[in-house]
């Protein structure tokens, strides 16, 4: 199974970039115009809790005119 990610930003008069972990991501068209960082991974097992949940982080990063916007990120995958 390959999960898509999307990170998005909208303006219409920047383009924003994306990065995850701080790899730089391809930027595609959403609906609307919207600008999306597209993030593709493998779901991968273990560290599932007792609800059969594992939890993995990543830190995302969107730039716009140069100025960052940073967030850690919480990506809960389900083994149900």
């Amino acid at each position: 199974m390959r999960p898509k990610l999307f990170l998005t930003a909208s303006s219409s008069a920047i383009i924003p970039e994306f990065y995850k972990d701080g790899a730089k991501l391809p930027v595609v068209d959403g609906s609307g115009g919207v600008k999306m960082g597209k993030i593709e991974f493998t779901a991968s097992g273990g560290g599932y809790d007792g609800s059969r949940i594992a939890k993995k982080t990543f830190k995302a990063l969107i730039k716009l005119n140069d100025q960052p916007y940073e967030e850690l990120s919480l990506m809960k995958l389900s083994n149900q």
